[in-house]
């Protein structure tokens, strides 16, 4: 990269317009109408998207009509508000509770301010996926994306331990704790 920034506009330019590499034995390179699988990606994106709508759809009538208790949640703040219900209904442990309401907080606001960066964090915006682009500001890549990486790491540790020690605090036999403590932790695999 620090090599591109040392060549001259025009330099960086011819070098960018001419191919990388001959192509290989047999093949003719097609530039102008490459062979891609747009429609098909197309296709599934918007059936994966209308899938997802109709099963919240669903979701949300049965919590708001069948069982008349509504309360937002999604993967992971689903998955540690189901261990919430299940686990301190009555805010009991509260350590356990707070770990778990930290967990869903740091998650939902690192996520906004990560949809935000992504989106307002560079100056002119295309600066955010075009490393050619000179002049203009934005932040670290690397670094968001080590942090976002890191969260999530630290998140699904979380929430794998946290059931661990609800379970291990039961009142049952050793051999049911590890039969339970594996379903739970097979679950968050």
């Amino acid at each position: 990269m620090a090599q591109l920034a040392s060549l001259t506009p025009q330099q960086r330019q011819n070098l960018l317009d001419g191919p990388a590499l001959p192509p290989p034995p047999g093949v003719i390179p097609e530039f102008d109408h490459p062979p891609n699988m747009r429609t098909l990606s197309i296709a599934v994106e918007i059936t994966g998207f209308v899938i997802a709508t109709i099963t919240l759809c669903i979701r949300m009538y049965t919590r708001i009509f069948v069982i008349r208790r509504f309360s937002w949640g999604v993967d992971f703040t689903l998955i540690v508000g189901w261990y919430l219900q299940i686990f301190v209904p009555n805010k009991v442990p509260f350590k356990i509770y707070l770990t778990a309401q930290m967990l869903i907080w740091v998650n939902a606001v690192f996520y906004i301010l990560y949809v935000f960066l992504m989106i307002f964090g560079f100056s002119p915006r295309r600066k955010a996926w075009d490393p050619l682009v000179e002049g203009g500001s934005g932040f670290d890549m690397i670094a968001l994306h080590v942090a976002s990486g890191a969260i999530v790491a630290a998140s699904d540790l979380g929430a794998l331990i946290l059931p661990q020690v609800s379970v291990w605090q039961l009142q049952m036999t050793r051999r049911k704790k590890l039969q339970i403590s594996a379903i739970f932790l097979v679950g968050g695999l």
